[in-house]
């Protein structure tokens, strides 16, 4: 991978990043971001690793379900060569160390051409259930990242449910502007966009994302940072084109209860979908809302609405 040149290395890749930022109306960072996720994923599949796609990017880059800029890759990784993880749950001896030697030999073998790779030990499960790693890129353009949002990539690699799920074409933004052009400073220059990325469906997020906002709802402390882009994001897949019916919806929510990926599956009038009888909480999810508007490019929809739609699907849902 290391002989081939790619868009960042051409010489008016910063001046592509102003053209993509200004037409989109987004900083020229998050879309030289929004090009290094896409190059991360691409790397992943030129390596012959096995990605399975999910979480907030995945509702993105995957399915253009949500108009809001998510930073984290958070995959499950498979690939040959790699030592066999036999549980990814078990606490036993054997099972930990299994785990470690699979995410030490993934951490020698992820390479990102253009960008340099290492793990974060401080986010690694005690247990190696899960590991984390900073992509870091060379940046070029021409401001600043919004302040929430990391300087690298984080790709967070562990085990989670990844059916049902399909194969999905990823590109950026300016890779799109590039083929709208028929640009000539793409010729010569490797295709570096992942032809297809195992995208676990919407429908499963959706289910995980319900669940988290009631449990982070009741956290202490309450940290509605960490959890209010879940409420938007649940109402976009509710809104999309191609959501599941209610009947596919339950039995999904069944065979997840069964596995035990849901585990304390909230009613319709759990306190975080019932902004009415809220205090000082909602406040603090509004001011949330609110702070994390510079990560959006598309209209957004009120925590209000949001919490009516989730409302009216797990009254739906509801046995």
């Amino acid at each position: 991978m290391t002989d081939r040149s790619f868009v960042h290395d051409h010489p008016e890749f910063e001046a592509l990043l102003s053209i993509v930022s200004e037409g989109r109306a987004v900083t020229a960072a998050l879309v030289e971001k929004d090009y290094w996720v896409t190059h991360t994923l691409w790397a992943l599949e030129e390596a012959g690793l096995r990605t399975h796609f999910k979480g907030g990017t995945s509702l993105s880059k995957g399915f253009g379900l949500i108009e809001r800029f998510s930073e984290d890759l958070d995959v499950k990784i498979e690939g040959s060569g790699l030592p066999r993880v036999n549980s990814w749950t078990s606490e036993g001896v054997r099972a930990t160390v299994e785990r470690e030697d699979f995410l030490r030999a993934l951490g020698e073998r992820l390479h990102v051409p253009g960008a340099e790779v290492s793990e974060l030990p401080e986010l690694r499960d005690r247990s190696w259930r899960n590991a984390v790693f900073a992509v870091r890129y060379p940046s070029r353009a021409s401001d600043a990242l919004p302040e929430a949002v990391r300087p690298f990539i984080q790709l967070e690699v562990g085990s989670a449910r990844v059916t049902p799920a399909e194969d999905r074409p990823i590109s950026s933004w300016v890779h799109d502007q590039l083929t709208k052009e028929s640009s000539e400073a793409a010729a010569g220059l490797a295709d570096n966009r992942p032809a297809a990325v195992h995208c676990v469906r919407p429908e499963v997020t959706l289910l995980e994302k319900i669940e988290a906002i009631a449990w982070r709802y009741r956290r202490v402390p309450f940290e509605s940072e960490s959890f209010v882009r879940h409420y938007e994001d649940s109402a976009r897949i509710l809104a999309g084109d191609s959501r599941a019916s209610e009947h596919e919806l339950q039995r999904l929510l069944g065979e997840m209860r069964e596995a035990g990926d849901i585990r304390d599956w909230p009613a319709a009038d759990d306190p975080s979908f019932n902004p009415v009888v809220q205090g000082e909480r909602w406040a603090e999810l509004e001011v949330a809302w609110r702070a994390i508007g510079p990560l959006f490019w598309g209209e957004r929809i009120s925590l209000e609405e949001c919490a009516k739609d989730i409302r009216r699907l797990l009254q739906g849902l509801a046995p």
